[in-house]
């Protein structure tokens, strides 16, 4: 393949995603219908365009489970498990690595940031070049460091960020090209 990744996981949200926690402040009209609409179109497109799908169950206990890239950084040799600053994610990334533990797909090492780190996937921004990672209300320095001393053999740059997450103020295209939204 000539993209990055060939691999996806998603997971439809569940009754419970009205409850998830937002910035918006019109969260309080999430049509959750609506939403496994969409969910259901962006699987479609994912396959549309040669990408494999992995489809985890929704997680009622978990309303932000939806958003699955936050629990976790996986890769082919490595897989790191977050930790949560979220009171109400805490638990999911554990809910998480045991799916994983469960499938049958191959996800290298699996590690663990431990405390009193915490790294979640929203942060993480991926290129041929390098990681960078969004010191956030989410992600702490500590997070950095550890993710950094498990994948070594990258090269991890932090960037600090306002943004609930690094990857809501931009997203890597490629050939060392990014979107921001400068706003």
């Amino acid at each position: 393949m000539d993209r990055l990744f060939d691999l996806a996981f998603v997971r439809a949200p569940a009754d419970s995603y009205i409850d998830c926690v937002s910035t918006n402040p019109d969260s309080d009209q999430i049509d959750v219908n609506l939403a496994g609409e969409q969910h259901r179109q962006y699987v479609s497109i994912l396959r549309e365009v040669g990408v494999k799908v992995v489809e985890m169950p929704a997680l009622e206990t978990f309303p932000d489970s939806v958003f699955i890239q936050d629990p976790a950084l996986l890769g082919r040799f490595h897989t790191i498990i977050g930790r949560f600053s979220e009171t109400k994610r805490k638990g999911e990334e554990k809910a998480f690595a045991d799916e994983l533990n469960n499938s049958k797909i191959s996800v290298g090492k699996m590690e663990y940031v431990l405390y009193p780190a915490t790294l979640e996937g929203g942060d993480i921004v991926i290129t041929e070049n390098g990681i960078f990672v969004g010191e956030s209300s989410r992600t702490n320095s500590a997070g950095i460091k550890q993710l950094a001393a498990h994948l070594s053999d990258h090269v991890v740059t932090p960037v600090k960020t306002n943004l609930l997450h690094l990857l809501c103020g931009c997203s890597y295209l490629t050939n060392r090209e990014m979107l921001i939204a400068p706003e």
